[in-house]
């Protein structure tokens, strides 16, 4: 689990830019909307392997699925 208040991954974000809901990536993922849902607001976070599916899924470089700690 995540303990900052500060998000973690753009999930969100890129579901948003590419007109997607929660349930279509649980079904193209194969797990649950609730499980995706606790990922989108960064309440848990996917685990490596699930975040190179959802790249895949979503079309995007891996990377653009983190948010970036540069400058932090």
């Amino acid at each position: 689990m995540v303990h900052s208040n500060k998000p973690f991954n753009r999930i969100r974000v890129i579901l948003a830019e590419k007109n997607m809901r929660n349930i279509d990536l649980a079904r193209n993922l194969g797990v649950t909307e609730a499980t995706v849902s606790r990922w989108v607001n960064n309440e848990s976070q996917p685990k490596t392997d699930m975040f190179y599916k959802i790249a895949e899924v979503l079309e995007v470089d891996l990377p653009d699925l983190i948010v970036s700690i540069k400058g932090k």
